[in-house]
């Protein structure tokens, strides 16, 4: 399986939404009830990639379109909050956003990352 790129590095600023593992019925007198329906979830991970220069954001995008295949494909991955290597892929595959160049000649550049990966 493919790794995420040990030059792409995800800065501090990350969200992470859970999908919810429960089915939530209203009932006729009292509190809705509610029962689990899943036994694990997908996990959302937003944020954003820093490459230092121009060279590693081509090698990413290179990476992207090549070895997972624009996003299709799963990929190990570290958890920022964890540590843990989870399978995680790209949501809405070839969905990448806007690479925002900081500095002149793309010494520093920030892409903007939606992942998702299955959670217990």
């Amino acid at each position: 399986m493919a790794a995420w790129p040990t030059y792409a590095r995800l800065e501090a600023a990350i969200t992470e939404t859970r999908e919810s593992a429960l089915l939530r019925e209203a009932v006729e007198s009292g509190p809705p009830k509610q029962r689990r329906t899943k036994s694990r979830v997908m996990v959302t991970l937003a944020g954003t990639v820093l490459f230092r220069t121009a060279a590693d954001y081509a090698a990413f995008i290179t990476w992207f379109a090549t070895t997972i295949k624009h996003g299709q494909d799963w990929f190990d991955f570290v958890h920022p909050r964890t540590g843990a290597i989870v399978q995680a892929r790209f949501v809405g595959g070839s969905e990448l956003g806007a690479g925002e160049y900081l500095r002149s000649r793309g010494s520093l550049i920030r892409q903007p990352v939606t992942l998702e990966y299955w959670s217990a």
